[in-house]
């Protein structure tokens, strides 16, 4: 429950000295102040809220995408394998024109269309044809997309 404790560090009450040395009746208020706080918090998206906790503090395992990664323009046929290496799915959030996406200790921020690449990751592995089927884009946009994911480290490129 650690995510918790850390999520209530954000309140000020929590962040206030107790009244030890109040009186019973002003302790007691204290108290039931905190248990509210914490119950406000216990809503029906606290699960998620966890969820999500631990996706932005999972960390990213390292994958070289050699040649891909090495190249300055790499050059991603159809088909190649993606992968996605995070090893939790974070949940993108729309933030005005822009997503970000909170994960393995980092936010990324990038425009909104790119979103519809990184749901299309979730899960196995796919090449470049399948992505862009599945996310409609075309295949010199989706390309652009998935270097961008490569050079953020999110994505595992492979000839197949």
């Amino acid at each position: 429950m650690q995510w918790l404790a850390d999520d209530l560090r954000s309140s000020e009450l929590f962040r206030m000295d107790l009244p030890m040395f109040a009186s019973r009746l002003e302790r007691d208020a204290h108290a039931r102040k905190l248990r509210d706080e914490v119950m406000r918090r216990m809503d029906g998206d606290v699960l998620e809220r966890y969820g999500e906790e631990r996706a932005a503090a999972a960390g990213i395992r390292p994958v070289f995408s050699l040649p891909f990664s090495a190249n300055p323009e790499p050059v991603l046929g159809d088909t190649c394998i993606v992968s996605w290496l995070p090893a939790r799915q974070g949940k993108v959030r729309a933030h005005g024109d822009q997503v970000r996406l909170r994960i393995g200790g980092r936010v990324f921020s990038w425009p909104a269309e790119i979103a519809r690449v990184v749901e299309a990751l979730s899960g196995e592995p796919a090449t470049l044809a399948d992505l862009a089927a599945r996310t409609g884009f075309e295949r010199s946009t989706l390309r652009k997309w998935l270097i961008r994911l490569l050079d953020d480290g999110l994505i595992s490129v492979s000839d197949l």
